[in-house]
């Protein structure tokens, strides 16, 4: 049997004519952006790329800077029974306005220069030096536990005194004694 043909043939191919159109233009509208999308998604996958390897730089950088650091510590020499005058740059300055308003000017005091002797006499025989066997972390716990050891600004300006005592007192828990 032959197909029917329909009076309104022309139209209803026009219909599909538009419809073809129309969804055409939506395929190239929806592939234009997903072409946007996937270089977009290169991008970010490049950009990662990027983020690791300088993630990995940094990494690297830090542990130069530590390794460095390490090195500069490593190689320290701590000179001991030298006469020193110690804290002599603000004495200095004290003394000369001393000197302007009449009156003497002095040097650093034989207190500080025995006690600066008598740190680095310390810092000299300290164990870690001595006994390579020594616990170090048994060691850093008691210098914990006396926190004027530690805090840079009470070991270098304030109360040398009890700085010391704090130093014996380590000094007998880990084994060396002496005085400091």
């Amino acid at each position: 049997m032959a197909p029917k043909k329909s009076a309104n043939l022309p139209d209803e191919v026009e219909e599909i004519k538009k419809s073809l159109d129309f969804l055409s233009a939506k395929i190239k509208t929806v592939a234009a952006q997903q072409n946007k999308i996937m270089e977009l998604m290169g991008e970010i996958q490049s950009l990662k790329i990027q983020n690791i390897e300088k993630d990995k730089k940094i990494t690297f950088l830090e542990n130069r800077v530590a390794d460095l650091e390490q090195y500069t510590r490593m190689n320290d020499l701590i000179i001991s029974g030298l006469k020193t005058r110690h804290r002599s740059y603000a004495r200095a300055a004290v003394a000369s306005e001393d000197t302007a308003a009449g009156r003497r000017g002095a040097d650093a005091l034989e207190v500080d220069r025995v006690s600066l002797e008598q740190q680095t006499t310390f810092h000299n025989t300290t164990p870690s030096r001595r006994h390579p066997q020594l616990d170090e972390e048994r060691f850093i716990i008691e210098v914990e536990k006396h926190t004027i050891l530690y805090d840079i600004t009470h070991q270098y300006y304030k109360d040398n005194v009890r700085k010391d005592k704090a130093w014996c007192l380590v000094g007998g828990v880990i084994g060396v004694e002496g005085k400091y």
